[in-house]
């Protein structure tokens, strides 16, 4: 990606997130030179989220990160993560086994096609639902840190 354009994508996006704020987006601010950093309000669950164009691969992203109460690994998580992930249609979700933060990523490669302001709404738009359907789950096993999370049945995914 030429810098002109990437440098025309970036404030496109700033502009995007500027316009949805107030759809549960807040504080949409520059992280570094190539991300955006919003908070986005999953249920009442506000989310540490950024939306990153990455110009050397040519790769859109947007990832949110939920900490974990005390730093703590859930392990009754894991088997809920795999069981959504297996429902999505795109994007997963992570958990990191040292401090317990939970995550969600999603991609977009575009490879030498022009990245577009509606891509990059549709990921947007897209990490906010899923996290929307999924974020009250992953806060319940939290709190209560339930032994067996294999009985728990991820919500049916309507792109399937």
């Amino acid at each position: 990606m030429e810098t002109a354009d990437f440098n025309e994508k970036l404030e496109e996006l700033h502009h995007l997130l500027i316009t949805i704020k107030g759809r549960q987006i807040s504080s949409v601010s520059e992280l570094d030179e190539r991300r955006y950093y919003f908070r986005y309000v999953a249920g009442c669950m506000p989310l540490m989220c950024y939306a990153e164009i990455n110009p050397v691969s040519n790769i859109f992203l947007v990832r949110a990160m939920l900490s974990s109460p005390g730093k703590k690994v859930h392990s009754a998580l894991i088997p809920y993560i795999m069981k959504v992930n297996h429902s999505l249609p795109i994007g997963s979700y992570t958990m990191d086994e040292e401090d317990g933060e939970v995550r969600f990523k999603i991609g977009y490669c575009f490879g030498y096609e022009p990245l577009s302001a509606h891509l990059m709404l549709t990921h947007i738009d897209a990490t906010c639902y899923f996290l929307d359907h999924h974020i009250e789950e992953i806060v319940h096993i939290m709190m209560n840190d339930l032994p067996d999370a294999g009985g728990v049945k991820p919500p049916a995914s309507p792109f399937l």
